[in-house]
């Protein structure tokens, strides 16, 4: 079956876009108190909304969108490409709460 990867240093530069995106344009948003609230998250609370079953350290952003193999504990698995996400990630998992971020 298939797990979904995600790399911490991708999602520490996808909160720091939406960090950039509230100081340049948040005047003109509607939604300006949900991309501060969601900018504000603790990384690993962030990360937790992709609902990744592996999340990999090191390296840097989107560096996994590359790869074609990676090992674990001696256990080769085959990277087949990208995930489509759904909306699934603009729900803080913590409260429920449905939103727009973190799609920009």
């Amino acid at each position: 079956s298939q797990f979904l990867l995600a790399s911490l240093a991708s999602s520490v530069l996808l909160q720091k876009h939406l960090q950039e995106e509230i100081k340049t344009h948040a005047d003109n948003r509607k939604d300006k108190g949900e991309l501060e609230r969601v900018s504000a998250e603790p990384i690993g609370l962030f990360t937790d909304r992709f609902r990744a079953n592996l999340v990999v350290r090191g390296g840097s952003p989107h560096q996994e969108d590359h790869w074609e193999l990676i090992e674990i504990d001696g256990i080769p698995l085959r990277v087949s490409g990208e995930c489509g996400r759904c909306t699934m990630v603009c729900i803080d998992q913590k409260t429920g709460e449905r939103g727009r971020e973190p799609l920009l």
